[in-house]
This record gives C-alpha cells, sequence and structure tokens, in this order.
C-alpha cells in the first residue's frame, strides 16, 4: 500500500465505497511495518486477498528493490496462472494505484485479451503530479496507462489536458483527494500528550513555535531539501525561537540529516522517523510545511488545516504563477523572501495566525472532504458500471 498520503486516500476510498455498499477485495503486494495503522482501520466488510501468492515483507517501502524487481518480472506468470484458474471472472472492475499497480493492470488486461476472456474494468488513480515525476518513470506510466478505462488524477489540474492529449480513448477524471477522522479537542489534548511524552528528552512543550512537516524523505518527488534550506533562511532572519520538527523517512534521509548538519541548524531540527498517527506532531504545530503543487498540498496538509494549522507550502510546480482570479487555497509561493516573511507573520502575529487557522479550516471543509471525494467516486463507478453485461453465476467484486 505504500506509506503516507496515497495509502490515506486509498483507506478512505476502500471503507466509502464499502459503506455504499460495493463488495471490495484489497490485494496488497508488498507490506511494511508502517502499513499496520492503517490497515486496522479497513471497513470489516473489505476483504483482504492474496491474488499474486503471498504477499512480500519489507523492512520498509524505500528497501527491498531486488525482491520488488523479482516480484515484478514474475507478476506475468503469476497473473497467467491466476487467470487461468478464472480468478479475476468475478471482478467487475480492478482499481489500481502506484507504479507496480499499473503493471498489474497493464499485464492482467494483455493476458486476459489473449485467453479471449472478458477484462473488467480497469481505473487507476495518479496520487502524484507529472512535474514532480522523474522523466524514465514518468514515461513507464505513459506506456501502461493505455490500456486503461478510467484515470483519476487528483493534485495538478493542468495535468489533465496533457494527458487527454496522449490518451484520447483513456477517460479521465479530477477527483481531489478527501479526508476524515478529524479529532476532537479532547483526542488532540492527548495526542498531543502522548507525542510530547515520546520525545520528553526535547522539551517539546517548552517550545510553543512549532513548524511541522510530514513528509516522505525523497528529495526527487517531495524536495525536502528545499524545505531545509528555507528553514535556514528563516532562521538566518528571524534566529531561532521555533523549532522545526520532521515527520517521516525514506531513500534520502542520510542526505537530508547531512545537509541539516551542513547548515548548522541541528540544535533545532527534530527528525522523528515515520509516525503512525500525524495528528500527534500536528497536535503540537504553530505552523504546517510542505512543498506543494498549484494551490493544492498533499493529505497531511490537509489533516493539518483540518484542525486549525495554518499550511504553507513551497511552490513545487516552475510553471504555475498564482494570478488575480485563481482560487487560491493554500499559501504558495515560489519566494524564499515571501516564504520568510510570511512564516515569520504567522509565527510573530497572533491575530494573523488566528485568521489564516480559521481560513485553512473553511478550505478544507468545503474542498476537500472524504464523503466528496468517495461521492465522485461512486458517480464514476456507478456510470461504468452500468455499461457491463450481466454476469451469470459470479459473485461480482
Amino acid at each position: 500500500m505504500g506509506i503516507g498520503g496515497a495509502q490515506q486516500v486509498v483507506l478512505e476510498l476502500i471503507n466509502g465505497l464499502a459503506q455504499k455498499g460495493f463488495q471490495i477485495d484489497l490485494c496488497v503486494f508488498f507490506r511494511t511495518p508502517e502499513d499496520a495503522s492503517v490497515i486496522a482501520l479497513l471497513d470489516d466488510r473489505v476483504e483482504f486477498v492474496t491474488l499474486l501468492g503471498e504477499q512480500i515483507e519489507l523492512e520498509a517501502d524505500h528497501r527491498g528493490f531486488l525482491r520488488k524487481l523479482f516480484f515484478l518480472l514474475a507478476m506475468p506468470v503469476r497473473i497467467l496462472k491466476g487467470a487461468l484458474k478464472g480468478v479475476f471472472i468475478k471482478y467487475d472492475a480492478v482499481h489500481t494505484n502506484l507504479l507496480i499497480g499499473s503493471f498489474f493492470s497493464y499485464s492482467l488486461r494483455g493476458i486476459l485479451q489473449i485467453l479471449k476472456k472478458t477484462p473488467p474494468v480497469f481505473v487507476e488513480t495518479y496520487h502524484a503530479d507529472l512535474t514532480s515525476t522523474q522523466r524514465l518513470e514518468k514515461n513507464i506510466f505513459y506506456f501502461l496507462w493505455k490500456g486503461l478505462d478510467v484515470l483519476v488524477l487528483e493534485l495538478r489540474k493542468k495535468d489533465i489536458q496533457t494527458i487527454q492529449k496522449k490518451f484520447s480513448k483513456v477517460r479521465v477524471e479530477y477527483i481531489p483527494f478527501g479526508i476524515s477522522l478529524i479529532p476532537d479537542k479532547s483526542e488532540l489534548t492527548k495526542k498531543r500528550q502522548d507525542f510530547i511524552a515520546k520525545y520528553d528528552e526535547l522539551s517539546l512543550d517548552t517550545s510553543p513555535l512549532n513548524i511541522v512537516s510530514i513528509t516522505r524523505l525523497n528529495n526527487s518527488e517531495k524536495r525536502v531539501n528545499k524545505l531545509i534550506d528555507l528553514i535556514k533562511h528563516l532562521h538566518t532572519d528571524l534566529g531561532s525561537p521555533f523549532r522545526f520538527i520532521l515527520c517521516g523517512d525514506g531513500p534520502d534521509r542520510k542526505e537530508i540529516e547531512k545537509q541539516i548538519i551542513e547548515l548548522d541548524i541541528s540544535n533545532f531540527v527534530i527528525q522523528t522517523g515515520f509516525v503512525d498517527d500525524p495528528f500527534q506532531p500536528l497536535s503540537i504545530a504553530t505552523v504546517f510545511l510542505q512543498i506543494g503543487i498549484e494551490d493544492r498540498a498533499g493529505i497531511a496538509a490537509l489533516q493539518a488545516a483540518s484542525i486549525g494549522v495554518p499550511v504553507v507550502t513551497v511552490q513545487g510546480d516552475s510553471e504555475w504563477k498564482i494570478r488575480a482570479n485563481d482560487n487560491e487555497l493554500f499559501y504558495t509561493s515560489s519566494s524564499m523572501n515571501e516564504l520568510v516573511a510570511h512564516m515569520k507573520k504567522l509565527l510573530l502575529d497572533n491575530n494573523y495566525h488566528k485568521l489564516e487557522s480559521e481560513r485553512n479550516k473553511r478550505v478544507v471543509e468545503e474542498e476537500f472532504m472524504a464523503d466528496a471525494m468517495v461521492d465522485r467516486y461512486f458517480e464514476v463507478y456507478l456510470d461504468i458500471l452500468a455499461s457491463l453485461p450481466e454476469k451469470k453465476d459470479v459473485e461480482k467484486r
């Protein structure tokens, strides 16, 4: 399932569709220790299945390259065996996400065509954006997406035009991701206490100004190095009456630790590693910081805004410019000076912080709730499934 925002979107969607009456089987190719907290939240009506043999257990999702590669190479053979046994015939739709999921659906579609079996509808959610996707990975996606029936985008609106031009036969939908499970004040107080107790030696409770970032530590995709640079600039301008709490793990963790040391800011930067419950660090946050695309941000940012933590995003799309008629959701800029000035105001001006806190909560309530996301997917599924021929004597899923 991966870790982070994409995993949370999958959880919200699965549970939402199950509650609306769909029968859902969830197939996970790789398992990591971080998966446990999310999988525990699955609706009881969702069945956890293995369609391609045993799952591979990994220490973390960015490790085990050779094991993943071997699994990928063996996948078409495993799919063929399953197809010959009729494993996939009961499914009306196969909904995948992330690169290996794309390869799975592409291979399954090709094998079912060779065997002259009626394929299910193939749906995929693209959780990233084209501007932050590496060229090789982007080209692989372009190749694999040709066989899709529906591709759902959820982040960069400009990508819709690019993809529609490339794939005239693929239905492209734009459905922004949404969140639920917003804790109440008593829950947040408990989460704050738990987080402070966990990092008691860092005296978090004595630092009222905390900038929090929850992200995968991957510079090529998440550009965490830019966030570190911004913190250095803010420290130079403001001094250090704040802490920067960086939560997450990933392939560039050592490189990021080295950058923090070289910039001489390690005395007020705290790295927690992966956090099971994002609301724990968010409960002590004054400001949430993240790379953003257009005027949107990731799941952790939505969770922050939902409890009134102002979100600041370093603009990750060099082609996007804020125009007067844009609906600016979260504060974003590519200018280091503008970002520093805005963050200083949030940290030092209580009235301004309150205004931004209330505005951010409204943005989430009006634009990014899970119910709205699930309803949009529900409409898409009803539409595509209505056109399918009826399958007799098969329990559909």
